[in-house]
């Protein structure tokens, strides 16, 4: 989901090659769980759902990559105001458009299947991914209100340091209020505040590889991918409670810790890594958004195909209808990123300037 953020004068992000397949993974396995939520709503299939519980968690990690990613490339942009339109236009440019795109395509298919038109404030509202509202027409969007506030308020710390890191105190405390007094309703971006936690740790994470970039242990690595691991198989045997506070900071900390282990490790490679994984990270973001679209697309053929039974598929049926979906899901984020997301990227860029 973190589109890369490539400035001529920023340190750069390919020899962070590792980062970027870690966001591969991420929009991978959430495209899991969601696959799994749907079979199970069709065939019930509980435990499918039960065995992708912690796909979710791709979530976390998304967060903790954005934090890292924003930081680690604009780190030396702070208190310089000079550099604010170039950082405000990339960030524009690079979420709005095809979420955009996205957005309409479910508009459309909603239409299509004769649900009603959403009223002009909920469509303005989701067309500005407004913070401090309910989820946008599309769901997984959610996700996104959080990072464009996130870049907002590193934003204001590119234009004033104090002011900026004034401005995420409050944040902060805010987050800290709504753990100790619980959520408001009202307040979609307070009600689920322990997600913006998990920007900081990717902040930090990013401070330690600007400054201090030989001195990541080697076992960071896979200590984070042991404890992300071992937090989700207790999400998936219901230790925690989905979605929930103890969730987010269950699995923070190893995220912060993958993520930092991942990208020392990439300035220490020798040899390219494999198209494949590459691939899919760069289309992370096209994979994420419009996963919805493909599965609803790849379920309607699924349901026409002559072998497939409606009533009580089998075992085979039913792992090669999720494997169906979850494969359709990320072809076509991988098909979209290619003929679309980066050739418009591109376009608006240079029009940009």
């Amino acid at each position: 989901m973190q589109p890369d953020v490539q400035t001529a004068d920023a340190p750069r992000l390919d020899r962070l090659a590792l980062v970027e397949v870690a966001r591969g993974i991420a929009a991978g396995i959430v495209v899991l769980f969601h696959c799994a939520r749907h079979i199970d709503a069709a065939y019930h299939v509980p435990l499918l759902t039960a065995c992708f519980k912690f796909g979710d968690a791709g979530v976390d990690l998304f967060f903790v990559i954005s934090g890292f990613v924003i930081c680690f490339v604009h780190l030396d942009d702070l208190g310089h105001p000079e550099t604010l339109r170039r950082y405000v236009i990339r960030r524009f440019l690079r979420i709005f458009p095809l979420y955009w795109i996205a957005t309409l395509l479910t508009l459309a298919i909603d239409l299509a299947a004769h649900h009603s038109l959403p009223s002009i404030k909920v469509l303005a509202i989701s067309a500005t991914l407004y913070p401090f509202s309910s989820d946008p027409l599309l769901g997984v969007a959610w996700t996104l209100k959080f990072e464009v506030l996130f870049y907002a308020v590193f934003g204001l710390t590119i234009y004033n340091r104090k002011l900026g890191l004034g401005v995420g105190t409050a944040w902060l405390l805010v987050v800290l209020l709504n753990l100790v007094f619980g959520p408001v309703d009202w307040l979609m971006m307070v009600s689920r505040a322990h997600y913006s936690l998990l920007f900081l740790g990717g902040v930090a994470a990013a401070m330690w590889m600007r400054r201090w970039p030989d001195s990541v242990p080697t076992w960071i690595l896979p200590l984070g991918a042991v404890l992300f691991a071992l937090v989700a198989l207790g999400d998936d045997l219901g230790w925690f409670t989905q979605i929930m506070l103890f969730d987010r900071m269950m699995y923070g900390p190893p995220a912060m810790l993958l993520v930092l282990g991942l990208a020392a490790k990439s300035r220490r490679l020798t040899a390219p890594l494999p198209a494949l994984p590459l691939v899919l990270g760069s289309a992370s973001y096209s994979i994420y958004l419009f996963q919805f679209i493909f599965i609803a697309i790849a379920w309607q053929i699924w349901q026409r195909l002559p072998f497939v039974s409606p009533d009580s598929p089998g075992p085979a049926t039913v792992m090669l209808a999720f494997a169906t979906l979850a494969l359709s899901a990320i072809a076509g984020g991988v098909m979209v990123s290619r003929t679309c997301e980066y050739p418009l990227l591109r376009l608006l860029r240079r029009r940009a300037g």
